[in-house]
């Protein structure tokens, strides 16, 4: 919907009190009608609303947010260009709204699982299954550090157990197909 309103400046104009014959002298405006138009603003604000934060990351969310509280409280401001800063401003932020990316820490997940129970390999075994389960845990977050670390600590474990395994395969410890 779109919402404008006009504001008039008056000064003067008054009437005594107590003779009703006597007329009234019309206010004159001192300033011009502002007209404010806020269907920007009141777009943009909408737009958020249908939006999950949720999806994003925390940084960029943070970032909405504030500039949506601010677009708030502009709704019925008298300044056209503060109504039109705030527009852009929310717009912006919406525009740089960055998705959450979990692909790295599933793909290392996925890896991970592939592996399978080693006894042999037993304490890079129990890190990988604690990295796991914090990795998990991470799928949710909106802290897109978080979430790159985790990747990169399964990873880690990841790499170093097939250290250990290509070591054992050496030493014919392990062998292919058990």
């Amino acid at each position: 919907y779109t919402y404008t309103e006009t504001v008039t400046v008056v000064s003067g104009g008054s009437v005594t009190p107590g003779d009703p014959d006597q007329p009234t002298q019309p206010t004159q405006p001192t300033e011009p009608a502002v007209k404010i138009d806020y269907s920007e603003l009141n777009k943009w604000i909408k737009e958020k609303q249908e939006l999950d934060g949720s999806k994003y990351t925390n940084d960029t969310w943070g970032v909405v947010e504030d500039a949506y509280n601010k677009a708030l409280n502009l709704r019925y401001s008298k300044s056209q260009d503060a109504v039109d800063a705030g527009a852009k401003a929310l717009k912006e932020a919406i525009e740089g709204l960055k998705e959450m990316d979990y692909t790295l820490l599933e793909e290392a997940i996925a890896a991970a699982k592939k592996l399978g129970d080693s006894e042999e390999l037993g304490s890079l075994w129990m890190k990988l299954a604690d990295a796991l389960k914090d990795g998990v845990g991470l799928l949710t977050s909106n802290d897109q550090q978080a979430v790159n670390d985790g990747a990169a600590l399964i990873n880690s474990i990841i790499s170093q157990l097939n250290e250990e395994l290509e070591k054992l395969r050496e030493a014919n410890a392990v062998y292919e197909g058990e």
